[in-house]
This record gives C-alpha cells, structure tokens and sequence, in this order.
C-alpha cells in the first residue's frame, strides 16, 4: 500500500466532531455514535492499528487523544444561563486539555451544557461549531503534515468537514449515522458532496442519498461486555442458560419492551395500542423531549395511557441494568415509522438473546433476520399521506405471537455472526486498506 512502505503500522485519525463528546457524558446522553467510535478506536487499535483520536474532550488509553480548549465554552454558556460557574476555579490558567480539569464535575458540566442547549440554541450551536471547526481543522492540519495515513470522519452531522475534504493530502471517508435526508440542513448540504468517500451503516441508508459515492457497507457492532453466567442466584438452575443468555425462556415477565427515543418518528404510540388493545405487558424505556420547542409527543400520546400494564420506567443508561430488562422481555418492540438508519437497540437485544419485533423502516429488515432474531411487520398504508394504525397493530400482534416462539439460541447466534464490535473494526481496516491500496 502506498504511504506505508516506510512505517510498520497504518495511522487513522477517527475524528468525532460532535459536542457531547466529553468524559463522562456516554453514560448519560442517548447518543450512539459516540459509543461507537470509542468502541471502534479501542478495536482497531486491538488490530495493530495507530489511532489518533479527535474529540472536544474525550480520552480513552489505548489510543492518542487530540481534544480542544472548552474553557471559554464553558465560561460563556455559565455567564447566559447564570450559572455562576467560574471556569479558573475548575481549570488551571493555560489550561490547553481538558484533563486539567480540577474539580468540576462531569455531571455539572453536561446540566450546564444541556440548560445552555435549552436557554439559548443558537448561541451554544454557534460555539459548538466553533469548538467543530478547530478539531477539525487540526485533523487536516496534521494529515497534511504526514502525521496519518488517513482521515476518517465518524459523525458528519455538519457541514465543516466536507467542505474541505478535497484540500487533504491524504485520503478521507466519512461515517453518517442518520438518513442523509432527515434535516434540512442535510438535504442542502450532502448533494454536493456526495462524490466524496462515504461510507453507510446500512444499505437502506444509501438509499436517502441516491447518488452518493458509498465505497463500503460497515455495520455497526455491539459487544455485551457482562458475563450473566449464575448471576442470577435466586432463580432455579433451569432458568440460567449459557453465560451470554442471562435468563431462560421461563422467566421472561415483560410481553414487550421499548428502549429508545420517545418521539413520534419512533413510534411508540402503536406499542402503547398494540399493548391496550391486546392486554400485553409493556415496559418504555427512554428520554421525552417535552418542554423542547414544540413536543408533546409523551404528554399527549404515551402518559394518558400509562398503567399497570404500560409503564413507563424513566431513562436507564447502565448497560448491565438494560441488558438485564431486555433479557426479561418476550421481545424487544421496534415500531419505528421513520427510515431507520440502523438501530443500536435491536443488536443489544440480541446479544441477550431476545427477539425483536418490528416494522419494515429502513434498516430493521436488513438487522432482523425474519423468523430466525424477530419478526418484520409491513408498515401497510391506508392511503399515500396516512399509515393503516389499526391494521399495523393487528399485524405487529400478529407477529408477537410469531417471535415469542423463536429460539433465543438462534437469535444470539444471528447477532454473534453479524454484528459485534470486532466484525465492525475489520469492516472499516478493509475500507481503510482499500483506500490506500
């Protein structure tokens, strides 16, 4: 391969320009891609690889770490919402790395960034992109001056890094992670960069820029770091199976379950009728957005019917407390009426074993192996502008009786094959050599 004739390892610069990613705030925000990427650098890095990582303020060891100065950030968003935080009692002066960071909290920082998102959107975008601007900037910089053999950036949610892209003298690709129609602001800016090297999550996500230049297919990947083997020592020997099924078929209480999102591309409201209207146990799991512009997605569609029987659990962020209630449910309950991208939540199902149940949006036929790790439903029209309601959730009851039939054996084996996070590292290195063959 070229460029590497005169050095032993490939050297990746994975840049993440996104401003959630900061230490400590994974375990809070509902935002996958950052996961992915830290999941990704640790594995390529596994595989030989010399990983330069670019974030606001993120570190992991096993890689090199590239972050910003965010005290400025942090000094003007305390000033708008009259937080009376004070950047030197947290930052030494000159601090140039966030792991100078003293005393000041993760939590505190990400309440304070969330109030400012809140309180003045336009302000925070604005230094957020800032903030963007110079990580990606030094990236290019640095790829310029020989430090990698390559670019790759992970999110692509703005417009920064295409736009000078065709200035690198080394070769750059790009992850997005949403349908590359879904905003505005995407459908005026990825037409005209869609010469560049993409490289999609799913193939239905191709489909939302037609003729955009994919170069590869990668799935994202999941590993289930828990060992359940006899964790559970209350529950009889015959409902513990193999260590990566925590729970038996005898013990799963919960008809279905719904992590994710409580916004009404998600769906949720056909899980709450299916549920009503067939008398099922369902558990929701997930962040509503009231309060946010105009939402009231949650107060007029999800909380009036709440039960008993429909609960609504709040926002649960452990992965071994999810892992845990997946492995507990008859299936996990996909009901998704936007062009999915791929969905995180359906692979951490099946790493438990746990079938899915879901709608034929986007991605989930490609991730569901039908009547093998779930059922796919047609999201049937009643018209060209209005979905069949009342027919999709007789379909989707339908097909609950289908999935909770399925083996669990089967669905872990699907998921194990297709989609860990290993498979996803060694999907992007072949990319990556492509590239630079």
């Amino acid at each position: 391969m070229k460029n590497l004739q005169m050095q032993n390892k490939l050297r990746i610069a994975l840049v993440v320009p996104h401003i959630f990613m900061q230490n400590g705030f994974e375990e809070t925000l509902i935002f996958a891609p950052g996961k992915l990427a830290i999941d990704l650098a640790r594995n390529l890095s596994k595989l030989g690889v010399e990983v330069h990582f670019f974030t606001p303020d993120l570190q992991i060891p096993e890689v090199e770490n590239y972050n910003v100065d965010l005290n400025k950030f942090y000094e003007i968003a305390s000033e708008k919402t009259n937080n009376h935080f004070n950047p030197s009692d947290s930052f030494p002066k000159g601090a140039i790395n966030q792991n100078d960071i003293l005393d000041y909290s993760q939590k505190q920082k990400l309440e304070l960034l969330q109030e400012f998102l809140k309180k003045h959107p336009l302000t925070c975008i604005t230094l957020s992109r800032q903030v963007l601007t110079e990580l990606i900037s030094k990236a290019y910089e640095l790829g310029n001056f020989g430090e990698f053999d390559l670019i790759h950036f992970f999110t692509a949610e703005e417009e920064i890094a295409p736009a000078f892209a065709k200035l690198s003298k080394v070769p750059v690709c790009f992850t997005h992670h949403e349908p590359f129609d879904f905003l505005a602001k995407y459908k005026s800016q990825f037409e005209k960069y869609k010469d560049l090297n993409w490289i999609s999550i799913s193939n239905s996500q191709q489909k939302s820029l037609p003729q955009g230049n994919f170069i590869a297919n990668v799935y994202n990947g999941f590993d289930n770091e828990f060992d359940f083997e006899n964790q559970r020592q209350n529950l009889p020997s015959s409902h513990l199976v193999q260590s990566h099924l925590p729970i038996g078929k005898d013990n799963k209480d919960i008809d279905l379950l719904y992590i994710g999102r409580i916004i009404k591309p998600k769906g949720v409201s056909l899980a709450v009728k299916l549920a009503e209207k067939y008398n099922l146990k369902l558990k929701i799991v997930g962040k509503y957005y009231s309060g946010f512009g105009n939402d009231n997605y949650f107060e007029e569609e999800i909380k009036p019917f709440l039960s008993q029987d429909i609960e609504y659990l709040g926002y649960i962020s452990g992965l071994k407390t999810k892992s845990e209630l997946m492995a507990r449910s008859k299936c996990l309950i996909m009901p998704s009426i936007w062009e999915e991208p791929f969905g995180m939540v359906m692979i951490e199902a099946m790493s438990v074993g746990t079938p899915v149940l879901g709608l034929d949006s986007g991605s989930i036929p490609e991730v569901i192996k039908n009547d093998v790790s779930g059922i796919v439903v047609e999201k049937k029209m009643s018209d060209p502008f209005h979905m069949d309601e009342i027919g999709i959730v007789d379909w989707l009851y339908d097909g609950f009786q289908k999935v909770v039939k399925l083996d669990s054996e089967k669905v872990y084996e699907h998921y194990k094959q297709n989609f860990t996070v290993e498979k996803m590292a060694k999907g992007y290195l072949e990319v990556y050599e492509r590239l630079l063959d």
